[in-house]
């Protein structure tokens, strides 16, 4: 009980420093940058995450990230 509390915890706080440690890509002007999204898929050898990485690649286009 105690390890699984430990290991929630340390979740926890990798999580929050991740949040706090992003930052804005501000470039001239004070815009924001671009967008830009990594993916990790179980496998490519299904024709579900195959047709999974089609949508979304074809949404974040749609929607401006790359």
């Amino acid at each position: 009980m105690k390890v699984s509390k430990l290991l929630l915890a340390a979740a926890m706080v990798v999580m929050l420093l991740g949040m706090v440690s992003c930052k804005k890509d501000t470039a001239t002007d004070g815009k924001t940058g671009s967008v830009k999204i990594g993916l990790s898929l179980p496998t490519q050898r299904e024709e579900r995450w195959v047709r999974d990485k089609i949508k979304m690649v074809d949404v974040a286009k749609d929607l401006g990230v790359e």
